[in-house]
């Protein structure tokens, strides 16, 4: 991965790769009120050289096959303040919160290798095949306030994630389960594509700042 901030003129400030001897990919950028820097992606275990930079007291330090990270980096980009690695769930996007907590949203294959957070949602995936997992991240990066599935019985795939000032997360993506999680009340309950394999449902779910209730959750 490399990063670099660039003034209002379009001159470099500073400019930093970030990985190891592995192949990684950033997916996701932030700023907090401070100026300091989020970073999310995948990695996976080196292949040559050291694995991907993880700091004292990360909530995960290993990468275990295809993981994601998550890295915040200073205001001059200089060091990290914390990175961590988050086993088996590469991060497609993630989103800030105004105290610096961040939310991430990876497609992952089966369980998370590591005991979750209690009180979340869907502890545990419907399939065994590609499911959304949402986590919040403490503003340190030592551990996950929460984290849960999204998923139906088939294959379900997240694409973007945002947060509001209440906290309330928001989850947009794909679905190709006929039994995606969706509330009652909402515009289109079920799924609603054709009987064709492979044929999918866009969806967005809204979870509570708790990460325990599905706020609304359509197809469309």
């Amino acid at each position: 991965a490399f990063v670099m901030k660039l003034d209002t003129q379009g001159n470099v400030i500073y400019a930093t790769y970030l990985g190891g001897g592995g192949q990684d990919a950033a997916t996701a950028i932030a700023v907090d009120a401070s100026g300091a820097l989020y970073v999310a992606g995948n990695t996976a275990p080196p292949v040559s050289g050291p694995p991907f930079p993880v700091t004292p007291g990360a909530a995960f330090p290993s990468i275990s096959g295809g993981s994601g990270f998550v890295t915040k980096i200073s205001a001059d980009g200089a060091r990290l303040i914390y990175s961590t690695i988050l086993p088996g769930a590469p991060v497609v996007s993630m989103a800030l919160d105004s105290t610096g907590n961040a939310y991430v949203v990876a497609n992952v294959f089966g369980p998370f290798p590591f005991p979750l957070p209690p009180g979340g949602y869907q502890s545990v995936p419907k399939s065994n095949s590609q499911v959304p997992f949402v986590a919040k991240l403490d503003t340190t990066g030592s551990s996950l306030i929460y984290a849960t599935y999204l998923s139906g019985s088939g294959t379900d795939s997240a694409a973007a994630i945002a947060v509001n000032a209440s906290g309330n997360v928001f989850v947009a993506g794909s679905a190709q389960s006929r039994d995606f999680p969706t509330t009652s009340g909402v515009r289109q309950p079920q799924f609603s594509g054709p009987p064709a394999p492979g044929a999918s449902n866009g969806f967005i779910a809204q979870l509570d700042p708790s990460g325990a209730k599905l706020v609304y959750s359509p197809c469309a």
